[in-house]
């Protein structure tokens, strides 16, 4: 509700659930994430300018959910 001059986003997720779908990768996991923590579904709104700094290595969150948020 507040203008900000900018967005960084440091090593994140597109959603939770995505970072959960790709560690255990069953059908339907996704369904039981609760927390839902939606970054890419929010990323059309944003109205300031965007950096993102992830690091290729990560071995929680993979380097394409940078990307994809950056994209």
């Amino acid at each position: 509700h507040h203008p900000v001059a900018g967005l960084v986003l440091e090593a994140t997720f597109t959603s939770i659930a995505d970072v959960v779908a790709g560690m255990v990768p069953l059908p339907g996991v996704r369904s039981l994430v609760r927390l839902g923590y939606p970054s890419l579904s929010r990323m059309p709104r944003l109205g300031a300018p965007l950096l993102v700094v992830h690091g290729r290595d990560d071995e929680v969150v993979p380097f394409g959910h940078g990307l994809r948020l950056h994209d």
